[in-house]
């Protein structure tokens, strides 16, 4: 089947007159070349390196990325195909195509397997006293197929400390990942989306904005390899067949993309994994190149950093955040509301100092730093992680703004950079323009000058308000004369994995 692509819709300048009552005409130039991506990416750390030529479709919304997907897993359909899958959540039974029976992920797989292809995944394997969520009828699903293979896969640091957390584990396998080896090519998909019904905002009373990515070209090879490595090194991975090692060659791609993916790994030789097997072999001391790739392009950037988080808390990127802003004319943070991050139990206090650290405690939003959330808890939920840099470098993938996210768990970013030979707008411009006209109610291209069109985040009105820097955590698990909330937060709720 031939592979369909759902792109976002071309952004094109709106003509401008010369003068009033005039025939001629300019319009707004696209972005000029730009060669120098070495300006955006750090140098090399852990298995992290630049790849090159890549061709990368961006969505922001659940029903063309499922969509996609689905076109992705549909090429596979012989002997010699696999797809493989890396997932924090993972839901069988329902259409990723509304209104089609066959695009349900257990009549994909089914039909796959019949063809031979090889199916393989790696689903984390839910405290469900914790998070309500439970991968077992995914695994078992998966294991029944002819040529399906699935580990539920507990092998995270250990827990146990805060005996009343039931945990046994506190780590948690948070990356996003889909690997296709079909017809045409190898093709990945990575960002902040789990194959789940929540993605489809008809789906419940919220629905999540998120963004992901569709790779083909060298850098989904790296994303290959990230699934080989995680798979060979798990003990339950001796029960099935050994891993086929060949795979289709890249697709000729005509888009000159430069991608690297970065990967959070705790240091599990200072970390206990739960689930046996000793350390991590391929990052043994663990690998924080996602972080890296953030870090970097902060303090690169000259102009504007936009972002998009689930959480914001963690203060080492605040405080890159702070030392870069007597570099940049705007930072724009869109964050969830604070009582749909409620499973956190200190959002609003961690948040506080994460951004009284930028401001100075002053009101939001100040001369450069603004930061809104949705207006009502039952608009979307925003659980993207994503970052623009200057509209010319975009980082997408799964980590959250927290230690857990550049530290603790299994994680996987992208850095994207566009030389832009083709002449039109930056790969970062346009996705930072479609993004802030769903949030904003605007047209794209009234989204065009990241700086004058920040002034719809200054005074939002409709789904977008200011966030306000106040109120109060409900009460914590244990009193604090007891438990020391920063003892529950260090140890529990984000700890540190280096």
């Amino acid at each position: 089947m031939a592979l369909n692509t759902t792109r976002l819709p071309p952004i094109v300048p709106d003509p401008v007159k010369i003068k009033p009552r005039g025939t001629n005409t300019v319009v707004h130039p696209f972005d000029p070349v730009d060669l120098n991506a070495s300006v955006w990416f750090p140098a090399a750390i852990g298995k992290s390196s630049v790849r090159s030529p890549n061709e990368v479709v961006p969505y922001i919304d659940g029903h063309p990325a499922f969509k996609d997907m689905v076109a992705a897993i549909r090429t596979a359909n012989k002997r010699g195909h696999f797809i493989y899958l890396l997932g924090w959540r993972l839901i069988t039974d329902f259409a990723l195509i509304p209104g089609d029976g066959t695009s349900t992920i257990e009549a994909l797989f089914k039909a796959a397997s019949s063809r031979n292809v090889d199916i393989r995944a790696m689903l984390y394997h839910q405290n469900t006293k914790l998070s309500g969520e439970d991968n077992t009828p995914a695994i078992t699903f998966i294991n029944s197929l002819s040529n399906g293979a699935a580990i539920h896969d507990d092998r995270v640091v250990k827990g146990g400390l805060l005996v009343e957390l039931k945990a046994s584990y506190l780590g948690v396998h948070h990356q996003k990942v889909l690997i296709v080896n079909g017809a045409e090519g190898l093709i990945a998909f990575q960002g902040g989306m789990d194959i789940n019904s929540d993605r489809l905002q008809f789906s419940g009373p919220i629905g999540l904005h998120d963004v992901h990515v569709r790779l083909r070209g060298l850098a989904a090879g790296s994303l290959w390899a990230l699934f080989i490595e995680r798979w060979k090194d798990h003990p339950q991975s001796v029960k099935f067949q050994p891993i086929p090692a060949q795979v289709t060659g890249p697709a000729n791609v005509t888009d000159d993309l430069q991608v690297e993916i970065g990967r959070t790994y705790p240091n599990s030789t200072k970390h206990t994994l739960f689930g046996g097997g000793g350390p991590y072999h391929f990052a043994a001391a663990g690998d924080q190149s996602a972080k890296v790739l953030v870090l970097n392009a902060i303090a690169r950037a000259k102009n504007f950093i936009y972002i998009e988080d689930q959480y914001l808390f963690d203060m080492s990127i605040s405080n890159a955040l702070k030392a870069a802003l007597p570099n940049l004319k705007k930072l724009v943070i869109l964050i969830t509301l604070s009582v749909q991050a409620a499973d956190q139990h200190q959002t609003i206090s961690r948040r506080r100092d994460f951004i009284d650290n930028l401001t100075g405690k002053a009101p939001l939003p100040t001369s450069k730093v603004i930061v809104c959330q949705n207006k009502f808890p039952d608009l979307p939920f925003v659980h993207s992680k994503t970052f623009i840099f200057d509209d010319k470098f975009a980082i997408i993938g799964s980590a959250n703004i927290n230690r857990r996210g550049y530290t603790h768990d299994s994680e996987q970013n992208a850095g994207i950079f566009d030389t832009n030979k083709k002449k039109r707008f930056f790969f970062a411009h346009e996705l930072r323009m479609h993004l802030w006209a769903k949030h904003l109610s605007k047209r794209p291209i009234d989204m065009v000058d990241p700086i004058a069109s920040s002034v719809h985040w200054t005074k939002p009105v409709g789904k977008i308000v200011t966030y306000v820097v106040a109120g109060q955590d409900p009460p914590q698990p244990f009193p604090e004369n007891i438990v020391p909330n920063d003892l529950i937060w260090n140890i529990g709720l984000d700890p540190d994995g280096t």
